[in-house]
């Protein structure tokens, strides 16, 4: 199923995708920078497209799962205070990573090891393998 540019732009200007980012940039001390939303918008629809699942689908997660993706997302951006990115550190966090997150709970809850590496590997993550097993200590770290 493809999703529409339009459909992802009215996704990034949700207040249920605003609830989920604001509530992980307060916990990590960051902002969320919304000022290129339509470069955004782009991106995340390739990625939304590469998941398999719908913008329906993302936002029923975002949604549903509201407490999870924002647990998670603190826990992954506070791991490693020392590899925060220099234009987070200027610029913010950008718009769309509580989708990202949401994606990659959803992959860590409903798919094997392979699959989500696999998933990794397509968006062109490097060092895909290494990626996905810390997301999974961290999801792990969550869960226990």
């Amino acid at each position: 199923m493809a999703t529409s540019l339009q459909d992802v732009i009215a996704l990034l200007e949700s207040d249920t995708l605003a609830a989920v980012e604001n509530a992980i940039a307060i916990h990590v001390g960051e902002r969320v920078n919304r000022d290129h939303l339509h470069i955004t918008a782009s991106l995340m629809r390739g990625e939304i497209s590469l998941s398999g699942l719908s913008s329906d689908t993302v936002a029923a997660l975002l949604r549903d799962r509201h407490d999870s993706i924002v647990a998670f997302g603190v826990r992954f951006l506070n791991d490693d205070p020392d590899d925060v990115d220099e234009v987070v550190e200027k610029e913010g966090l950008g718009v769309g990573f509580g989708i990202t997150y949401a994606i990659y709970l959803h992959f860590l809850e409903t798919c094997t090891s392979d699959e989500f590496t696999e998933f990794l590997k397509k968006r062109r993550i490097p060092g895909a393998r290494k990626f996905a097993a810390d997301l999974r200590r961290v999801h792990a770290e969550l869960t226990n």
